[in-house]
């Protein structure tokens, strides 16, 4: 089996990361997450206003708007960044530019200087691409989205407007969805409403899964799997080149040429893979159950809203472990590539 050469990225330790130069990339990104930092309690402040005299579906209709709104905003922040990053003021390109000038001052050679640049890109000493600012901006549209159904669709966690095709899916679901203790093997989704504060008030799951309260609850796993794999996408957009640079190139299956270096990623992807197994059983078990005196509106929101980020993240981890270990075993049937050639290959 030919060995890979491993791309030139230096992955910096704890102190360099934190009180070194920083990266360019983080510094773009780190500006647009600032800008989205401020967006959502925005939407919630928004989101939590009420109009007196309208009904709920012109409530719903000027909040859908103040939606699109706060997604424009959302999408316009790229570009925006983009073009202050113009003006030396902001110093958004300050060691991008230190770097290139000392190519250009110092390496006299074409193809050491090319091999240079080639080398600072890797290590994220350049802006991020495009689809990494808008695979950022996607996912900050899909967490007001449900920010928007919890706190605007949902009043007191029942559904304040429900169409046809809602109770159509409300409908599909219930048929589908079982009792965690008896029917958790036999359906394809299931529900558990032990330890939550639903339990005091149906005696079983059957009887939650009757009520207004897990109609909503019914709904809103839906539109969770229809995000699922847009959440996906974008997170690996978005990270796939910031994980590498910060150390995931050292352990990267597809860079294996040791078999010291296969035991070593092994050992690494084996928590990972635990971790796919219990997302993939995520999916068929309906998003938890508040367990606080209160319902699902904002603040059940913001309490699982990490908890999701984090989830991405790692499943990010290991989707490029799984496209590593790819790489790895389909090495002696893939053309031979130039060693040279560190494009992003994700």
């Amino acid at each position: 089996m030919r060995p890979v050469k491993r791309p030139p990225i230096n992955p910096p330790n704890t102190y360099a990361w934190k009180y070194g130069p920083g990266r360019t990339m983080e510094t773009y990104l780190g500006y647009q997450m600032l800008a989205y930092v401020g967006i959502i309690p925005l939407a919630e402040y928004l989101f939590s206003l009420q109009f007196a005299g309208i009904s709920p579906q012109a409530y719903l209709l000027v909040q859908f708007f103040i939606l699109l709104l706060l997604c424009a905003g959302s999408f316009a922040v790229p570009p925006l960044l983009n073009y202050l990053a113009r003006y030396p003021f902001t110093r958004m390109n300050a060691v991008r530019d230190a770097l290139l000038a000392y190519s250009k001052k110092e390496i006299d050679d074409e193809d050491e200087r090319e091999a240079y640049l080639q080398e600072i890109a890797l290590n994220g000493y350049v802006p991020p691409a495009a689809r990494q600012q808008y695979a950022m901006a996607v996912i900050i549209c899909l967490l007001l989205c449900q920010l928007f159904i919890i706190s605007v669709w949902m009043q007191d966690g029942i559904l304040i407007w429900r169409p046809a095709w809602v109770d159509g899916i409300i409908d599909w679901m219930r048929a589908h969805t079982g009792a965690w203790d008896k029917e958790r093997w036999q359906m394809l989704f299931y529900i558990d409403r032990r330890d939550t504060v639903f339990a005091k008030i149906f005696p079983n799951d059957h009887a939650f899964l009757a009520s207004p309260f897990a109609d909503s609850q019914l709904f809103f796993h839906v539109i969770l799997l229809c995000m699922h794999p847009v959440f996906i996408v974008c997170f690996y957009l978005w990270l796939s080149r910031i994980l590498d640079y910060l150390g995931f190139v050292k352990i990267d299956p597809r860079y294996i040429d040791s078999v010291a270096d296969f035991f070593k990623s092994f050992f690494w992807f084996l928590p990972l893979l635990f971790f796919l197994i219990g997302s993939a059983m995520n999916l068929v078990s309906i998003p938890s159950l508040p367990t606080d005196n209160w319902i699902v509106d904002i603040r059940y929101w913001n309490k699982r809203v990490g908890e999701l980020l984090v989830g991405y993240l790692l499943l990010t981890t290991s989707l490029k472990f799984i496209f590593g270990w790819y790489y790895f075993f389909a090495r002696p049937f893939l053309p031979e590539r130039d060693d040279e050639d560190f494009d992003d290959e994700d």
